[in-house]
């Protein structure tokens, strides 16, 4: 920058309409590739589109690293339910969905945020604020 210049913020709609951008569209993208490297490994759809939706909309309302995180927690959140779910259906054999999982996992990101950052610091050993 040249001697005097000054540089301002964008407008406060600006930055919050990136953000909301960002966050949809890795939110998205992580899924889908998920979703086509799945088909495409297990010869069959691995995930519906509707996964794909609804963590971009995740991502969309608590940016793309709460997005992240929830799709990794989805998974250890579907570990946990299978026996409970695979008991109520009556079939271990079923396809399980994986929205569900998804939505509780999202909302544990978002209202155990705290501890999450907590736990993360413990085992790295240095404290650990995610935006």
């Amino acid at each position: 920058a040249e001697a005097g210049a000054v540089t301002r913020a964008p407008p406060l709609w600006l930055g919050v309409l990136g953000g909301v951008l960002l966050g949809y569209l890795v939110g998205a993208a992580v899924v889908w590739a998920v979703r086509i490297l799945g088909s495409i490994a297990f010869n069959k759809e691995a995930m519906g589109l509707g996964d794909v939706h609804l963590l971009a909309a995740v991502g969309a309302c608590l940016g793309w690293i709460d997005a992240t995180v929830a799709l990794f927690a989805g998974a250890f959140v579907g570990l946990a339910l299978y026996p409970v779910t695979s008991i109520l259906m009556r079939s271990s054999n079923r396809t399980l969905p994986f929205g569900p999982s998804l939505a509780i996992a999202a909302a544990l990101v978002f209202f155990a945020k705290p501890a999450l950052e907590w736990g993360l610091g413990q085992i790295l050993g240095q404290p650990i604020d995610l935006p």
